[in-house]
């Protein structure tokens, strides 16, 4: 070789295969991956409790309908006594619908669960939870021999049945709504339940429909065919009953009564006040 001779550099990669990554590399993408699923799973979960909360007012909007068609029938009368002394409230006008009983369900409640606490569990029915349905058992057929048992997770204002005729009611009369029971009749001096979901109802009737199902709130379904979310405080203000103004001044849950946020339990006291 004379002259200008060629140069060879001998150059070992450490590399074996140049187009794939390295570990550095592989590393820095699923750090990415993992922090992305950190921040859109919450998102993601919300999306989904938002999308059942509004299938379950598009059921109680089924409901409404149901109802307005029984009542009508019914020279617009709230035969809801008739309707819930020999039968479950949904027994009566379920020719009105298509008879699914998946209309009973809230789409955030659709499973039943035996719950050893419920002081019910050995009658013919049993109280649900916030995600859970109630049970209800009804004798049908020729002597009433045979047993159906329905799953559900809505309940009816049994308060109701006191009054006959629509003009007792407002359209801001609670008829159905989310509730841990078939039905529920509060009384005015109910408290909160001491813990979410707590059976038998912590100290009154009204911590059935008190259960956190939608994002600190309920859906209900009212006298006057409308829908709406219902915040867990404000079900102390409902007008559930014509003569529920009246005793007002026994209810120390409202703000005219002075309640403060400490009043209410723990685990309510972030939720918006009436």
């Amino acid at each position: 070789m004379g002259g200008e001779g060629t140069q060879i550099v001998n150059r070992k990669s450490s590399i074996v295969n140049p187009d794939g990554f390295t570990l550095i590399e592989l590393l820095v993408v699923i750090s990415i991956v993992v922090l992305l699923m950190a921040v859109l799973l919450p998102t993601l979960g919300r999306a989904r409790k938002q999308a059942r909360a509004v299938a379950c007012q598009a059921r109680l909007r089924q409901w409404g309908l149901v109802f307005s068609m029984y009542f009508d029938d019914s020279d617009r009368r709230y035969p809801l006594a008739e309707i819930c002394r020999n039968d479950p409230w949904w027994f009566s006008p379920r020719s009105y619908c298509s008879g699914s009983r998946d209309l009973l369900l809230c789409p955030m409640a659709t499973r039943y669960e035996d719950n050893e606490n419920d002081p019910y569990r050995d009658k013919d029915y049993s109280l649900g939870s916030k995600y859970t349905t109630w049970m209800h058992s009804i004798s049908v057929g020729t002597g009433q021999a045979a047993e159906e048992t329905y799953y559900g997770s809505y309940g009816l204002n049994y308060l109701l049945d006191a009054v006959d005729t629509v003009g007792g009611y407002t359209a801001q009369t609670p008829l159905l709504l989310d509730c841990a029971g078939s039905g529920v009749m509060p009384r005015p001096n109910d408290g909160p339940p001491v813990f979410d979901g707590q059976l038998p109802g912590g100290v009154g009737a009204l911590s059935h429909a008190c259960i956190d199902r939608h994002q600190g709130g309920i859906n209900g379904l009212f006298c006057g065919m409308t829908v709406r979310k219902i915040g867990l405080k404000e079900l102390w203000t409902l007008n559930w009953h014509p003569k529920w103004h009246k005793y007002d001044a026994m209810n120390h849950w409202i703000k005219a009564s002075g309640v403060q946020p400490e009043d209410w339990p723990a685990w309510m006291r972030g939720f918006k006040d009436y």
